[in-house]
């Protein structure tokens, strides 16, 4: 480095500081070891004065002159800066054969009319944001020129979670990997303009290189599309809310209170002295001092913990079935009771609507998240919070094992796809593989059927809720997820059933035996994984995941496997909500939860579209040239 030009490096006697990751962090997360090394490589454009670029001039509430240069744009980036409902600047930025211009209206003070000449733009050209669910309801509400008055959105940040699922899609660290200017994010307490400028032109910059990747790139592109024409419902579901149902909410308020103070006083009764039960300091000092257990540590940290995940260890290293620990039992209800109350029933108190954020694509999965409140989560005893509107009915649809039978069509596992053509209970079947008990005379309504009798009495077996087939449903998805055999302990019945780590390996041998067409798709994914230097994997509508973390190729593998059948169920869910929605206009989306959708239906034409709408719904699918159909289940919520 000692060679490097350092031409004009310390300008005003100032000496410049390149901010990186330190290098050790690559350890905790490898997933940066493409920006880091993007950083460093900027060392001698740094040193040069090549790097950063300046700042493009801008003009500030300019009264004319500038809509005419902007629509001869190929594309308008946008940005906006509010306090509630109140929009204070708004900044638009193109490039010509100039370079990047741009214009900025400040309305904290005297600013020149621009509603009319900003709807001329959007009917004209189109318009880039870095999020626009965020900014396009203020532009409705203040300028009146909503969505379908654009000629066409993008969004760099839905654009750039299509590209690179696995990391964040804000527009500092978007700045960090494709802009050519300084860090302007500092500024906002005391320079919004310039704040908002830097926010404008890196919006730009983003979206022209992401462009490029997608012209390299045509699938990611197609799930982007897809996932861009949810912009619209997401709008229309944040402005109309969702109705409260008070009298549910009193109701639900009684009884999460009264199971809080309930595990209070079990932890209190276990222990012998007056714990309190939210605070993991006094649970640390039970757990590990008092009871002198494995200490278990948080991962970032290496420091003592009693968070949910470190306790799910404990009680796999312990083998305790569920309640075997009273404490833990008093814990994980306490717990419960206090986040219902805290993320769903406090904040619906007096309220007759709440307006949750939606974020399409938010996980590495493609998956939506909804926040404030976080209702993709919301418990389903606590689905009754919620209430259509009066003439409204809620057809809410779940589709039936869509996962595995999504991996089943993957792998070419015919054994479950007949099985489930016929409907069969795959869950019982797989107990008889696992625990190598003979086949019963159907897999139909095992549970029932009058020819399985002998069976149920040879096995004991005590029908759906048997412990062998609850611990087997989830011990399969644990597979399917990549999950170790190992230390699937912790997993409800395991201990009960005698199963050791070593006779749970086997019992995943066995599974993988009986599934060998599952069998060589998860042998062919692991192969390529540890053999690509860059590795990826898609799921069969083409959303792609690269593998950035490997550097540990056992994780790689596992998110290889479940990325195909979590994303693939992610693009069904979404291309059916377009789908249900564009052919029945009359229909909304009020939420979903999981893979689970609720469709706001006029009570008047609920029995006239039902059977309509679940034709599309359970339309067949070509996956890996194999026709599939996913059946669902459905029922009704009317308003009260």
């Amino acid at each position: 480095m000692g060679q490097t030009s350092c031409k004009g490096w310390r300008k005003d006697g100032v000496t410049p500081v390149l901010g990186v990751l330190h290098v050790a962090d690559l350890f905790h997360d490898p997933r940066m070891l493409i920006p880091s090394l993007q950083d460093w490589g900027k060392i001698k454009r740094f040193l040069d004065g090549t790097w950063p670029e300046p700042i493009p001039k801008w003009r500030v509430n300019p009264l004319d002159g500038w809509l005419d240069q902007a629509c001869a744009a190929t594309i308008v980036a946008a940005d906006t800066e509010y306090t509630g409902k109140r929009l204070t600047m708004l900044g638009l930025g193109w490039r010509d054969s100039k370079g990047v211009q741009g214009v900025q209206f400040d309305l904290r003070g005297d600013c020149p009319q621009f509603d009319d000449k900003y709807a001329v733009l959007a009917s004209r050209v189109p318009m880039v944001f870095q999020n626009a669910p965020a900014d396009l309801p203020i532009i409705n509400e203040v300028i009146g020129v909503g969505y379908a008055a654009h000629v066409r959105i993008e969004d760099t940040r839905l654009a750039h979670a299509a590209l690179w699922a696995e990391w964040p899609h804000d527009l500092s660290f978007l700045a960090s990997i494709y802009s050519p200017y300084r860090k302007l994010k500092h500024l906002a307490s005391h320079d919004l303009r310039l704040y908002n400028w830097g926010d404008v032109i890196s919006t730009l910059v983003i979206w022209e290189a992401l462009e490029k990747e997608f012209e390299k790139d045509p699938a990611s592109r197609e799930v982007y599309e897809i996932d861009l024409r949810l912009v619209p419902i997401v709008l229309e579901r944040q402005q109309s809310g969702i109705r409260v149902n008070q009298v549910a909410v009193m109701a639900q308020l009684d009884l999460e209170t009264a199971r809080l103070e309930r595990a209070h006083t079990m932890g209190e009764a276990t222990v012998g002295w007056p714990i309190n039960m939210g605070s993991p300091k006094a649970l640390q000092v039970e757990l590990y001092e008092v009871e002198r257990l494995p200490v278990q540590k948080a991962p970032e940290t290496r420091q003592p913990s009693v968070s949910e995940d470190a306790l799910k260890a404990l009680s796999s290293l312990m083998q305790w079935e569920p309640g075997e620990h009273p404490l833990l039992e008093a814990r994980e209800a306490y717990a419960g009771a206090l986040q219902n109350l805290a993320h769903y029933i406090r904040p619906m108190l007096g309220r007759d609507r709440v307006y949750p954020e939606f974020l399409i694509a938010a996980q590495e999965t493609g998956r939506w998240s909804i926040k404030n409140p976080p209702l993709a989560q919301l418990p389903e005893h606590l689905h009754e919070l919620l209430i259509p509107d009066e003439g409204e009915a809620w057809l809410i649809w779940d589709w039936s094992g869509i996962e595995e039978l999504l991996l089943a069509a993957l792998c070419g596992d015919q054994k479950v796809l007949d099985a489930l053509s016929r409907r069969e209970d795959l869950h019982t079947m797989a107990v008889c593989e696992i625990f190598g008990y003979d086949r019963p005379p159907t897999f139909v309504d095992p549970h029932d059927a009058a020819v399985n009798a002998d069976w149920r009495v040879r096995y004991g077996w005590r029908g759906s809720k048997d412990i062998r087939r609850t611990f087997t449903k989830r011990f399969k998805y644990r597979l399917y997820y990549g999950g170790d055999p190992r230390s699937s302990g912790d997993i409800p019945g395991a201990k009960a059933l005698g199963l050791t780590p070593d006779r749970l390996v086997k019992a995943a041998n066995a599974y993988l035996y009986a599934h060998p067409e599952y069998a060589r798709w998860r042998t062919r994914i692991e192969r390529m994984i540890r053999e690509s230097k860059y590795p990826h994997i898609r799921s069969f509508d083409g959303r792609l995941r690269r593998l950035l973390s490997a550097k540990d190729r056992n994780r790689a593998v596992r998110e290889a496997w479940n990325h195909p059948m979590q994303a693939g169920v992610v693009g069904i869910l979404n291309h059916t909500i377009l789908n249900v929605l564009e052919s029945f206009p009359q229909t909304r989306v009020v939420l979903t939860v999981h893979d689970c959708v609720w469709l706001g239906v006029p009570e008047r034409l609920l029995k006239t579209l039902q059977p309509r709408i679940m034709e599309v719904v359970e339309k067949e699918w070509m996956v890996e040239g194999r026709a599939v159909r996913f059946l669902a289940e459905t029922h009704v919520v009317r308003g009260v």
